[in-house]
């Protein structure tokens, strides 16, 4: 299929930077369309720790300016999506080996406070080793010499769900998407200049052409093989960095904070309180292997497993507590590792590329600053559009909720969904959040639907808070078009319970055979 039409803006990569990038770019009112090759958000976009922070530790490398920026966006993000993002406590244990000290924690801690001026998460409190909170927040924290901990708010969210609010807030403004249409080559022009791209739906074999007058190349850990699709030598835009998670079932490890760990090397990673369960992770290091390729290690499970130990030495955990877990790949602008040091000490900022005339390639960055990252693509791309094509760009708009976050008062509504699900559908408020989390503005309606159709209120896993109604959601209004799209991105079930994402695979197959999406744009690539 070949596109007459000549589009504003082509986006390569459906995570959460082409996600935003599409946002943003039919918010200003310009044409755009995105294609990614595989499932939207099915890269590092649902494999990162599922933080939206500030960056506490990148305090420690000076990088003062991208804390500010995370801690305005977290703030951003808090009000634009309140059904996704919510305030996480964290406990950073003080006296144990390889810590800061406590009077440099305090001082980092009240940096952190300052940066982030009035969109602080939350107060910063130190709770003595004796203190409740700590027990009932962190219950067998103790790790060797310590003496109390620094209590203090980040954030939290469903990373591919968020990726899916951004897509979807895109399309209902016009934008066209379309997942598993992998790009063969970026098109050129006069001059050289990008001038489209060509693709092939890997599902039905089509083809398709799309001219535009800017291709955004937003591929994260992909982003090296840019090169190939131009057919020019370019130079490495990403250093590939492995980030590993394992998931502990519910009663494993509960912990109601996330807890600041640390490994035998000193380095930080997080047992994060997850849907009843343990999030533990994250590993950093280099990994040249393909991106699509990528899982966790053996001394990846054993690095996590250590650091557990050593801060709830009473835990008794083997390898095999820790499940199948995930790995997910950094795309960090950086020099390549021979003149980089450790991956953990490189900058999380994005870098916007100018690779050849009207190719821009957005790589590091992270979940939480991409809105941010958007903004700054569209305006270069402006740029280059109105001095190309003499148009005037449009001014910013005033920033929007994303898809279904016109939340007036958050907590009282989550508390309505609460009391709605219980009575009516006899769930449990786990359940009533994952509603929340999933409708946004139209759980209540969603809770409605629920009662009308006992079916979608059938729970699909003994422990976790899923139900029918997360794989008719998926289909219908998240995106997905595959079973493997429901069990791992619209519901976790294939990394939280392998298991149980086995027994109700043919569940998801046949759900995908009864419903069908709702129209969310005018139409499609």
């Amino acid at each position: 299929m070949r596109s007459s039409t000549l589009l504003d803006l082509a986006i390569i990569g459906g995570g959460i930077t082409g996600a935003a990038v599409a946002r943003e770019a039919a918010r200003r009112g310009l044409s755009v369309a995105l294609v990614e090759k595989g499932d939207f958000a099915s890269g590092t976009s649902s494999k990162s720790s599922k933080l939206i922070h500030g960056g506490q530790r990148y305090l420690e490398s000076f990088h003062f300016g991208l804390v500010r920026e995370s801690c305005r966006e977290r703030a951003i993000l808090s009000r634009l999506a309140p059904h996704l993002v919510r305030p996480l406590p964290f406990l950073f244990p003080v006296g144990e080996s390889g810590a800061p000290s406590k009077a440099a924690l305090a001082l980092g801690l009240a940096l952190y406070r300052l940066l982030a001026g009035s969109s602080s998460a939350g107060p910063t409190r130190f709770l003595g080793r004796g203190d409740p909170r700590l027990e009932g927040e962190a219950p067998g924290l103790a790790p060797e010499g310590w003496r109390g901990a620094f209590r203090y708010f980040d954030a939290q969210a469903d990373d591919a769900l968020l990726t899916l609010a951004y897509l979807r807030d895109a399309a209902r403004r016009g934008a066209a998407l379309r997942s598993y249409c992998a790009v063969e080559r970026i098109d050129r022009g006069k001059g050289g200049a990008a001038s489209g791209i060509s693709a092939r739906d890997l599902r039905t074999g089509e083809t398709l052409a799309i001219r535009s007058r800017i291709v955004v190349a937003a591929l994260g850990p992909w982003s090296n093989g840019i090169a190939g699709l131009v057919d020019e030598e370019l130079p490495m835009f990403v250093r590939p960095s492995r980030g590993s998670h394992f998931f502990l079932p519910p009663g494993t490890l509960p912990v109601s904070a996330a807890v600041v760990m640390l490994d035998a090397s000193a380095r930080r990673c997080y047992a994060i309180p997850w849907r009843g369960g343990t999030l533990v992770g994250t590993t950093d290091a280099d990994d040249p292997g393909a991106p699509d390729d990528i899982i966790p290690t053996l001394e990846d499970r054993a690095e996590l497993l250590g650091a557990i130990r050593r801060s709830f030495p009473g835990a008794r955990l083997d390898g095999e507590a820790l499940g199948a877990g995930f790995a997910g790949v950094r795309p960090l602008a950086a020099p390549p590792p021979s003149r980089a040091g450790s991956p953990a000490g490189v900058s999380r900022e994005e870098r916007i590329t100018e690779a050849i005339p009207r190719l821009l390639v957005s790589v590091g960055g992270k979940l939480t600053t991409a809105r941010r990252t958007a903004e700054r693509v569209l305006d270069r791309a402006e740029r280059i559009l109105s001095r190309d094509f003499g148009r005037t760009a449009e001014g910013k708009r005033p920033e929007s909720p994303l898809a279904d976050g016109v939340i007036p008062d958050p907590e009282a509504f989550r508390a309505a969904v609460r009391r709605q699900t219980f009575e009516k559908l006899d769930l449990s408020d786990a359940h009533a959040d994952r509603i929340f989390e999933r409708e946004g503005s139209g759980a209540l309606e969603a809770v409605e639907r629920m009662a009308r159709e006992p079916e979608l209120a059938r729970p699909i896993s003994a422990f976790l808070p899923y139900t029918v109604s997360d794989l008719v959601w998926g289909i219908e209004s998240g995106l997905a078009t595959t079973a493997e799209d429901l069990l791992s991105r619209r519901v976790r079930l294939r990394w939280e319970s392998p298991a149980e994402a086995g027994k109700v695979a043919g569940l998801a197959e046949e759900t995908l055979r009864r419903f069908r999406p709702k129209p969310l744009a005018p139409g499609a690539v």
